[in-house]
């Protein structure tokens, strides 16, 4: 017959360096066997040792123990790891057939009814424990700032016409570097918050953003007198999907029609891991890119003609009280107003000029100026309504908005005037020559116009 141990017993020791267990991070496990000192058994020998995981939502994935061999009775400092993460059940049990025990020899020994039962009596007593074992990284792995224009730059408007967006991703890590899938609701239940930050170089800003986890956004806030960006955005359990998620902060500038800004950046953009107690590591990303905002207004001068059809223009300007770099090799057309050259796309405003005359043939030169004509037999002087967005108009005197309206007050506008067709006019005499009217293209006054959604 065999002596052997009653039982299997041993505690698990974290790596020096960390306080918890970390996924993909070494641990260590001492085993030793009670009542008995002559045990030198090896692992997968008589015994293994097996791991388990109690959520049946999370994947048993990953678990690795070094072979060793108990030496009267006791081994220390087993390295051991699990690549995954979650509540991990280790156990050390003697195998299941009789034949492969510590004490097989006893295996043909009869059952004594209520003192032997060799099933049971000539087992060592299987222990288990279990440990929770963290993500060893979570980490924003992207950092992106875009603008909806698609350029380096936008007009101040409402956050749903054009907007910049602070985009951040969120991956939870092995130390292996892979990704922990069961970072979800279902296995790994935790809640994450990340920090987007972002700069201004100026200040007094009236800031409306939204913000989203994973594209579905909230509602519209608002911030004034801002110099920067500085939102928490909280990532449920539930939002995480096979150990990703991602954030985004969308935010433009107010603008009041009736005072203009001076053009202004926005950068230094960075996303961190508010809560540093998830995972052993956070690590934050930033983007080295910055987008331009421009006040904007359309204006179009009023125009005096004979010609029919006449060739007329409007352009994108911008405003500029400081003549900054925001404005290098833009033309200036005014006092502080500058024709923005990288407006090159006739679908970003989508001006429309409304009056009973034929106005078509819209196009734009790729430098921030629209072209077309105006057909017209009946000579008069017309006001000539621009149907615009509120954020590209512009009239220091205005109280209202309205596209709708014949009030040149409340949107922009600009007079044609048509002669008649110098066939039909008399000319001049003097002297022996006859003199010929001409067509006249006096500068008016500027008035303010607006462009339609940039998405």
């Amino acid at each position: 017959f065999a002596i052997r141990p009653k039982s299997f017993n041993f505690s698990t020791n974290v790596n020096p360096l960390s306080t918890e267990y970390y996924a993909g991070e070494n641990f260590t496990i001492d085993f030793n066997v009670s009542n008995v000192s002559q045990y030198n058994e090896a692992k997968d020998s008589s015994f293994e040792v097996i791991a388990s995981v109690t959520n049946e939502n999370c994947r048993i994935d990953g678990f690795e123990i070094k072979d060793f061999n108990f030496t009267d009775g006791v081994v220390n400092n087993v390295d051991a790891n699990y690549s995954n993460i979650g509540d991990l059940n280790i156990t050390i049990k003697e195998k299941d057939d009789c034949s492969d025990k510590f004490a097989s020899v006893d295996c043909d020994d009869k059952d004594v009814l209520n003192h032997w039962n060799t099933d049971i009596d000539i087992s060592i007593e299987a222990y288990s424990d279990q440990i929770y074992i963290k993500p060893y990284k979570l980490n924003v792995t992207v950092a992106n700032m875009s603008a909806s224009t698609g350029e380096d730059w936008l007009y101040m408007a409402n956050v749903d016409d054009m907007n910049v967006s602070l985009f951040a991703e969120v991956k939870a890590f092995n130390k292996q570097g892979t990704v922990l899938k069961d970072f979800n609701s279902t296995c790994y239940d935790k809640e994450v918050k990340i920090d987007v930050k972002a700069s201004f170089d100026t200040t007094g800003l009236d800031i409306n953003y939204t913000t989203a986890v994973n594209d579905s956004f909230g509602s519209l806030d608002n911030v004034e007198d801002a110099s920067s960006i500085d939102k928490t955005i909280t990532i449920g359990d539930a939002s995480f999907t096979d150990g990703e998620a991602n954030v985004t902060c969308t935010f433009n500038v107010d603008r009041k029609y009736t005072t203009p800004i001076s053009p202004f950046k926005v950068s230094d953009f960075n996303a961190s891991v508010q809560d540093t107690s998830i995972s052993k590591e956070v690590n934050w990303s930033k983007s080295s890119t910055q987008k331009i905002f421009y006040y904007g207004r359309v204006v179009a001068d009023d125009i005096v003609t004979q010609k029919t059809p006449a060739e007329h223009f409007a352009e994108f300007e911008v405003y500029d009280a400081d003549s900054s770099s925001y404005v290098t090799d833009f033309k200036q057309n005014s006092l502080r107003w500058y024709r923005n050259k990288n407006h090159t796309d006739l679908k970003d405003g989508n001006i429309t000029i409304v009056n009973d005359i034929s106005v078509n043939n819209f196009h734009i030169n790729n430098n921030g100026k629209i072209d077309f004509n105006i057909s017209n037999t009946i000579p008069n002087t017309y006001n000539m309504h621009i149907e615009t967005q509120e954020w590209l108009f512009y009239n220091p005197y205005a109280t209202n908005f309205d596209t709708t309206s014949l009030n040149c007050m409340e949107h922009p506008c600009f007079k044609y005037t048509f002669k008649g067709s110098p066939s039909t006019l008399t000319g001049i005499k003097s002297g022996d020559f006859n003199g010929t009217s001409y067509e006249i293209k006096p500068r008016g006054k500027y008035e303010r116009t607006g462009v339609k959604v940039f998405r």
